[in-house]
């Protein structure tokens, strides 16, 4: 696939990560704990038919030295890394990154 193609893949996974995220919010509501939201997600992650491994371990390296561990609240089709945080009880956030961190990873 051409760098067009795979972008516009990785665009529509990111468009279905944030659906899927405010789905749960408006579920659920607002100033509920991190988890719990994390697990809201998984719920309906799965509901959709998405492949979901959570807390996986990515060794992370500098200078081809192994010098910590990364691990990512929920990783979407081993492509999306998503970090769920919750802000007292006005706000839920969604980050969402690309697994592509080759040089810290070493993959």
């Amino acid at each position: 696939m051409n760098a067009n193609g795979r972008e516009y893949v990785e665009s529509d996974l990111r468009y279905e990560a944030v659906g899927c995220a405010m789905a749960v919010i408006n579920a659920s509501g607002r100033g509920l704990r991190e988890k719990t939201y994390e697990r809201a997600l998984c719920v309906e992650f799965e509901s959709r038919g998405f492949s979901f491994p959570e807390q996986y371990i990515y060794p992370v390296y500098y200078r081809s030295q192994h010098i910590a561990d990364y691990i990512p609240d929920l990783e979407i089709e081993h492509r999306l890394i998503l970090k769920v945080n919750s802000s007292g009880n006005l706000h839920f956030f969604l980050r969402v990154a690309w697994l592509s961190s080759n040089h810290l990873f070493g993959t």
